[in-house]
């Protein structure tokens, strides 16, 4: 909605702003944050249902489950991240209240407790297609597509239905052209497939004193004292916020910590370090925070409330590859 590296009156911010806001200060740097190549040439992230045509020069890809999805990059994707997240941290904490209320009073989004995120990291790309499929029963679904850099899905097989998209648009390369006064002539790297977030819960408390009229409670919350729980697959996160994985491991750390702080916050490689490459769903709450608290430290400083990987467990991550986005 807004940018906080940016002054209050850059064109991107002009659409309106919290009360009282100012930039993060110092400002943001590009030392700040770490560019890399994430996916090369011809890359394609299919649901873990899956599997390669044995066929030999095939593309396609085959599956017999419900529901499934495949994203294509022919010309690969970029990451870029920041490197030193603690002043953005301290940022937030002293800023989300205000967000809270601009993003609720004035735009009138009825955002409840944790729904107002911070990206600080993003994977773009110049061009991406992707499809997305649901059938009633498991039968075979085959899917082609060009691993030569071109562009179209053909469905070969399918019981179901075949949803497709794709970018850019050419109509918006050709308005974005024409205001680039750079002569630029390449490709633009701007189609953002993935976003990563650090997310903010306040206390409860803290959250009433707000004063929002709107009904901010859901029936769906993780109840931490059952002893089993059904799997929670990723439609579920993505169509209810107060699911997301960062909510229910915040939920519990406000519950846990004694006295109760302010405000939790977590980052989405929080989370994400925290799924195998057997999962192919996201893991019960229960499983989640066990997960969490034998791979983090909980940590305070100025009443904000985070998760520092402890020593054994830094060793552990970094040195498996663990591809979360296959079960996105």
């Amino acid at each position: 909605m807004f940018n906080i590296c940016l002054p209050v009156d850059h064109p991107i911010n002009q659409q309106g702003l919290p009360e009282g806001f100012s930039p993060i200060s110092p400002p943001y740097h590009p030392s700040d944050g770490h560019r890399q190549m994430e996916f090369g040439p011809n890359s394609h992230l299919p649901s873990t249902s899956f599997e390669k045509s044995p066929r030999e020069n095939d593309s396609s890809v085959i599956t017999s489950a419900t529901e499934g999805a495949i994203l294509t990059m022919p010309h690969g994707a970029y990451a870029e991240d920041l490197t030193d997240v603690s002043r953005f941290r301290k940022y937030v904490s002293a800023n989300v209240e205000s967000w809270y209320r601009y993003v609720n009073d004035i735009r009138g989004r009825e955002a409840r407790n944790g729904d107002v995120r911070l990206v600080i990291g993003c994977d773009k790309a110049s061009s991406w297609e992707m499809a997305t499929f649901a059938s009633s029963t498991a039968q075979d679904f085959h899917l082609k597509f060009n691993l030569t850099g071109g562009s179209g899905f053909q469905n070969l097989e399918t019981s179901g239905t075949l949803e497709e998209r794709g970018g850019p648009d050419p109509q918006d390369m050709e308005a974005l052209r024409s205001e680039d006064d750079s002569g630029h002539l390449g490709e633009y790297k701007n189609q953002c497939l993935f976003v990563r977030t650090m997310n903010a819960t306040l206390r409860d408390d803290v959250w009433q004193g707000l004063g929002f009229e709107f009904e901010t409670t859901v029936d769906n919350q993780c109840d931490f004292t059952r002893s089993s729980a059904t799997s929670v697959y990723i439609a579920d996160f993505i169509s209810v916020l107060t699911g997301h994985p960062s909510k229910t491991m915040n939920d519990f750390i406000l519950t846990l910590a004694n006295p109760h702080p302010r405000i939790v916050i977590t980052e989405d490689d929080d989370w994400t370090s925290l799924i195998i490459q057997t999962d192919q769903r996201l893991p019960p709450p229960e499983e989640l925070i066990n997960r969490m608290l034998t791979t983090y430290d909980i940590c305070e400083l100025d009443g904000v409330v985070f998760l520092r990987l402890k020593q054994e467990a830094s060793s552990r991550i970094s040195s498996s590859s663990v591809e979360y986005a296959h079960i996105l």
